[in-house]
């Protein structure tokens, strides 16, 4: 169920001065629930980590300041889920680097039910939809208005179904009590408490607002009088809330050759961080697209890995999407589909067991778990599992994981729930490798495909992605910032250019896998330009119209720099919403890129590399997704791109029934995102006959146009809907007899 200020059962405020006291609720606690403590102390000149702690209680830091450079009220968050029952009062001490210091305290606690009690995120705060830093706002003697958390540094909630919480603090300049008012964006305060010690006023707020949105989560609010101010601002979530895939890596083979795969010096812009040789991209066996990966090997290993890749997996778990392919027949040996790192350890694997013809997931030395039933050849198997090496249970790591046992695009068999994996003699550890393929040295033929990661533990199951190759707009129209004389066209490997036009560059860059040597062509910079670039627009894909929502976007790029020129530029996906750039700049020695040697650069389609952050894609950023080339500083930028791709990750909707007429023969469904249960298609079914109907919705309030289908058809309308509340009526109406 969703959060809202009915699952605040109950609240309290107070304030001391002293080195210590308690934070009473009015009634004891019930078993389950989970208790918040908003905590804030003023601080002397020349103090360090000043903070109010709860002791004596295994509350976990989930927000606040740590390190205060002011003299000024300073907000700690404090929480505890799955509460023993029973509990009531909570100590709280003031401390200064550590030591225990009398400091006017205020405080505000509070139980809440209906939280999510699973891990999720980060560290021990997991199970919050995020955790933002506090951030001083305009600390000093003149401030009238003060922001919880500014848009510009404020890390989006990435779960549906939340409880925002914010918590403002002040100082004042006098006995006055600052008041705090006026909180922006729908949100509503449960408390204030305020005291005078000194004759100086401090205060503190608290505001919430529930939300079924994913997207920045924060409030601004006014102080009077003028106060040295600060916030701070977390988001619970519901038990059992909806993620956002938050997909950090993914790979459908769609750039066709594994030639240069693992070339880039700087391991972020690889495709992958290694590869044997036994690893190719092929056409004859894919589940998406134009390609697919074979692993086949004869006494030997066949592998990939994501490692620097996967950014920093610190207190992280890993949700995984392995679809796995046997042709003609079950292989004859085991075979390690794939296995999982933790600091730099191979301790996870999931393997095909030949004896039983079933899948199996190990972890550690713990026993391991066979799929509950056996798996086919000639048919693609979708395995989702999420390894968790955070000690969540018994400090042993553990492996959720599904099967599903077939996963052809046409198939709607649902993934079936496996037994959990759990470890032995494992240690709390930090990923550090994901490898689909074997370490082994044996003879085996695997294929794969649309393989993907997340880092959010809520993402699991990360669901029947499907990855689909996107190259150049075939009719797209190129521009450029600043001098188009500053790029040229070329061909013959650089041997021969000419002035941009979009036909020409349009030819020069959709050549999949692009070949080096004598006959390849591409886009180059000629000239030292730092702020110039060519935008390349790129085809789409109308995810809803085939029964799909967006999930992720990744770019590819292959490059080419003349002989003895290797040169430094940029790289940035862009979808025109005029975010900061999505850039992922390379040096000369980055892109190790030359005239002989095929190399790529691969990159996300992210927020920069924040891993807290996201970018949600809908379907009006895809259409206008454009690639942008440039902005070298080098003294010699001879320096150009053979091919550009982008491989976009869809879902499949889920069609659920909202209309019928006349026995059920006149039929209205809506395609619902299972993840944010928005409607961005309707299908409307007619019987055989002479008459039809007319479907018609509003987006925001505003019709749109109606749309009739005739006798005997089946007809998809996509709605344009982004958000779960932009679809705000339907009507479906059967044509009148005659």
């Amino acid at each position: 169920m969703p959060l809202s200020i009915d699952n605040v059962i109950q609240h309290a405020s107070g304030s001391f001065n002293s080195t210590g006291d308690s934070a009473t609720l009015p009634a004891t606690v019930t078993a389950g629930s989970t208790v918040v403590i908003f905590t804030a102390c003023t601080a002397v000149s020349g103090e360090s980590n000043v903070q109010v702690v709860v002791t004596g209680a295994t509350f976990e830091a989930i927000g606040g300041f740590r390190s205060p450079s002011f003299d000024d009220a300073l907000p700690f968050v404090w929480a505890k889920r799955n509460m023993a029952g029973g509990e009531q009062s909570f100590t709280l001490t003031p401390k200064e680097d550590g030591a225990t210091s009398a400091r006017p305290v205020i405080w505000w606690i509070a139980e809440v039910t209906g939280v999510g009690l699973d891990p999720l995120g980060t560290g021990n705060m997991s199970w919050f939809a995020n955790k933002d830093d506090g951030s001083t706002c305009n600390a000093g003697n003149d401030v009238s208005t003060i922001s919880s958390l500014a848009s510009n540094n404020t890390s989006r909630v990435a779960c549906y179904d939340t409880l925002g919480l914010a918590v403002f603090c002040a100082r004042g300049n006098d006995a006055t009590i600052p008041v705090f008012s006026a909180y922006t964006d729908d949100w509503l305060e449960i408390a204030q408490v305020g005291r005078v010690d000194s004759s100086i006023g401090f205060s503190m707020a608290v505001a919430y607002k529930p939300s079924l949105a994913i997207g920045h989560n924060y409030t601004d609010a006014s102080v009077s009088p003028a106060a040295d101010c600060a916030a701070d601002v977390v988001s619970l979530y519901a038990d059992g809330a909806r993620h956002a895939k938050l997909v950090q890596m993914m790979s459908g083979a769609e750039f066709g050759s594994m030639t240069g795969a693992t070339v880039t010096a700087t391991p972020a812009r690889k495709i992958f961080d290694s590869a044997t040789a036994n690893v190719t991209c092929v056409t004859n066996i894919k589940r998406t697209g134009n390609y697919g990966f074979k692993f086949a090997s004869t006494s030997a290993p066949a592998n990939v890995t994501w490692s620097e890749k996967l950014f920093d997996m610190s207190d992280r778990a890993l949700p995984i999407w392995l679809p796995v392919y046997f042709e003609t027949s079950l292989p004859g040996v085991d075979v390690e589909l794939a296995s999982i790192d933790v600091d730099s350890v191979k301790v996870g694997t999931i393997t095909f067991r030949t004896a039983s013809s079933k899948i199996g997931v190990k972890v550690g030395t713990g026993s391991e778990v066979l799929s509950d039933t056996t798996v086919a050849a000639n048919q693609w198997i979708g395995i989702h599992a999420r390894y968790d090496p955070r000690g969540i249970a018994n400090a042993q790591h553990i492996c959720d994981w599904m099967v599903d046992y077939n996963a052809a695009l046409t198939d709607t068999t649902a993934p079936v729930a496996q037994t959990q994996a759990v470890g032995a003699t494992t240690t709390v550890g930090t990923i550090t490798t994901f490898r689909p393929g074997w370490t082994q040295s044996i003879t085996a033929t695997v294929y794969m495909d649309d393989l993907a990661v997340s880092r959010a533990w809520g993402a699991y199951p990360l669901g029947d992605l499907r990855l689909r190759p996107l190259k150049v707009d075939p009719a797209g129209t190129h521009t450029v910032n600043g001098a188009s004389t500053n790029f040229e066209v070329f061909t013959a490997n650089g041997g021969t250019r000419a002035a941009l036009t979009s036909v020409g560059i349009r030819a020069a860059l959709d050549d999949v896998p692009p070949v080096i040597g004598g006959s390849s062509d591409g886009l180059t910079q000629i000239a030292v330009a730092i702020n110039d670039y060519v935008e390349i627009p790129m085809e789409t894909f109308d995810a809803a119209g085939n029964g799909e929502a967006i999930r992720a976007v990744g770019h590819y790029a292959a490059g080419w720099a003349a002989s003895g020129n290797p040169a430094g530029g940029a790289l940035a996906g862009y979808d025109g919403r005029g975010l900061p750039d999505l850039a992922q700049g390379f040096s000369a020695v980055d892109a190790a890129w030359d005239d002989s040697t095929q190399s790529w650069v691969h990159w996300m389609h992210l927020r920069a590399l924040d891993p807290a952050d996201f970018l949600p894609i809908e379907q009006t950023h895809l259409d206008g997704m454009r690639i942008r080339f440039g902005q070298s500083n080098d003294a010699n930028p001879d320096i150009g791109i053979h091919c550009v791709l982008t491989e976009v990750a869809c879902e499949p909707l889920s069609t659920w029934p909202i209309a019928e007429g006349e026995g059920d023969t006149f039929r209205l469904y809506g395609k619902f995102d299972p993840v944010d249960s928005k409607i961005p298609a309707l299908v409307v079914t007619t019987p055989a006959g002479t008459r039809g109907a007319t479907v018609q919705w509003a987006i925001d309030g505003v019709d749109q146009t109606a749309q009739h289908v005739n006798a005997g058809q089946v007809q998809t309308f996509v709605t344009g809907a982004e958000s779960v509340d932009d679809v705000t009526s339907i009507t479906f109406t059967v044509d009148a007899t005659t």
